[in-house]
């Protein structure tokens, strides 16, 4: 109701926009998707089929300890069975609804907004924001041709699909370039060439690949696919543009550099250095050489959303876990070793190297949750209106949880319902979920800002897009940049902080934290700010 008397002329048009690009399968991909999944392949690009299953039985006659460990042993892998059923239901998902639409000439994604703004397509396992598997599916409807800007946007796909994507584009198009053997062996017989599945996105390499191959080096080829860029650690380029920040803002790529700056690869080396002053000789795992960029990478992503030390313990394990399923090994580690005091120690060094070299977003966090605090005290919900004319009002309401008492099969039994009081805030979820929701918010301004002004001003119609990464034809991809650049600069060089202190009305806050040196002019120069 409230949201009735807004203009939310902007909102629609951007969502329309999305809805209306028109998509379909892509056939050889789903071909070999097909084929390994109906053979059960044993590759990583394809979920287990079968169940895993302990190898020594259980120890009847062992010691009370024996018996303790292959308990807790068989316990790790009944957990690991059901997240690889769970994966295996996913996969059946999308293989069900890829059949059903596969000969379809166009299908169109229907996106719904949450109340932060941020868009997302309704349908569940295949769509544009899915996983690999499911983006991998997926092409344009319509095509456009290449062009000459649009082939060395090909070839640098290609190399960012594969991995190597934290160089220059000058080299990733020569790496493209120089791998042409294995990318056409991959193009014309992929279920005999696997090099593919070992690509940091398998699908998406694969897809790249048929669309290399089939292109020619021509530049008039007609191309479906989609080509993305993504943001360098995007909540955190959020923080650094609005607090100024020239250190976050250098560290991710909002100036111009020779080289893209990796903050992951910065904290990595920041987390090994805390792990070897430590010198615990029960974890020498991480300060060995073991510890990986993509290990990192999430803790570090997630920390403008208010990742807690807890959170990123558990994103770790589940990474873990994932390299392990793809064959990596990890010395001292097996199937069998309980990995969460691995995963404990090692969020608790990639934490605190976080707070060393980005310390602007800590700080921005912090002023943010004070803001709620304060709004706590008066009882009131938080609001602000983001420069398309959205009002996101964060109200997070306490459940309460009643006991009702009923007797099934004979026995007595409670069940437990959660009704929500509307009248009553979860005071906790309110300080914890700003900062994510403020950081989500103004993502999402940026992409509508960016999509209008690229269909408006410059006729392009077809959008990929999964809130820090945006996509469309590769004759557009320079066209596109370029407006990603300029709706960023103009959203930020006014003071949005301010803006949202003023909203507050009467509420008693804090100051606003310490400005750094930041010129927001420098992002329209700055070539790996989304590449």
């Amino acid at each position: 109701q409230q949201l009735d008397n807004t203009n939310l002329k902007e909102v629609f048009h951007a969502t329309n926009i999305v809805q209306g690009t028109g998509w379909r399968i892509n056939s050889k991909v789903f071909e070999v998707m097909e084929a390994l999944y109906d053979n059960q392949s044993v590759c990583q690009v394809i979920p287990e089929s079968g169940q895993r299953h302990m190898e020594e039985p259980y120890p009847k006659t062992g010691t009370k300890e024996e018996i303790v460990e292959w308990k807790r042993r068989a316990t790790l892998l009944h957990s690991e069975n059901v997240r690889l059923k769970t994966k295996r239901i996913q996969f059946a998902q999308l293989m069900w609804m890829t059949r059903k639409f596969k000969n379809e000439k166009a299908i169109y994604f229907p996106h719904t907004l949450d109340f932060r703004g941020r868009m997302y397509a309704n349908t569940a396992f295949l769509n544009p924001q899915g996983e690999d598997s499911a983006k991998g599916l997926l092409e344009f409807s319509t095509g456009k041709a290449l062009g000459s800007s649009g082939l060395a946007w090909l070839k640098v796909h290609v190399s960012n699909t594969w991995g190597f994507d934290k160089a220059s584009l000058e080299e990733r198009l020569e790496w493209t370039e120089n791998n042409e053997d294995m990318i056409q062996r991959v193009g014309v017989d992929p279920l005999r060439s696997r090099e593919w599945m070992e690509a940091d996105k398998p699908w998406q390499f694969l897809r790249a690949c048929f669309e290399y191959v089939c292109c020619n080096n021509n530049e008039d080829y007609i191309s479906h696919l989609p080509i993305t860029v993504d943001g360098s650690c995007n909540g955190l380029q959020h923080f650094s543009a609005m607090l100024r920040d020239d250190v976050g803002g250098s560290a991710t790529n909002l100036i111009n550099h020779d080289q893209p700056e990796d903050i992951y690869e910065i904290v990595k080396q920041e987390a090994e250095q805390g792990m070897a002053l430590d010198n615990n000789p029960d974890f020498t795992l991480w300060s060995s050489g073991c510890l990986s960029r993509s290990l990192v990478k999430r803790p570090v992503m997630t920390t403008p959303y208010g990742a807690t030390l807890y959170g990123m313990r558990d994103q770790i394990h589940e990474e873990l876990k994932k390299q392990m399923d793809k064959g990596v090994v990890f010395p001292g580690i097996d199937g069998g070793t309980d990995l969460w005091p691995h995963c404990k120690y090692l969020a608790l060094h990639i934490y605190e190297a976080i707070g060393r070299v980005v310390v602007s977003s800590r700080q921005g966090m912090k002023w943010l949750q004070d803001v709620a605090k304060a709004a706590n005290k008066l009882k009131r919900p938080i609001y602000w209106t983001l420069p398309t004319g959205f009002v996101v009002k964060q109200k997070y309401i306490r459940s309460v949880v009643k006991e009702v008492k009923t007797i099934i099969n004979g026995r007595m039994a409670s069940l437990y319902a959660g009704n929500n009081d509307a009248e009553k805030m979860h005071n906790f979820r309110q300080v914890n979920g700003i900062a994510p929701n403020f950081v989500h918010s103004l993502d999402a301004c940026h992409l509508m800002k960016t999509i209008i002004s690229a269909k408006d001003d410059y006729g392009i119609e077809s959008f990929s897009v999964v809130h820090d990464s945006f996509g469309t034809h590769a004759c557009d991809i320079e066209q596109l940049g370029i407006v990603l650049r300029e709706t960023f600069v103009n959203i930020y060089e006014k003071d949005i902080l301010k803006k949202f202190m003023e909203e507050q009305g009467d509420l008693d806050l804090p100051n606003l934290p310490e400005y750094g040196k930041l010129n927001i002019e420098e992002v329209k120069d700055a070539e790996f700010f989304f590449s």
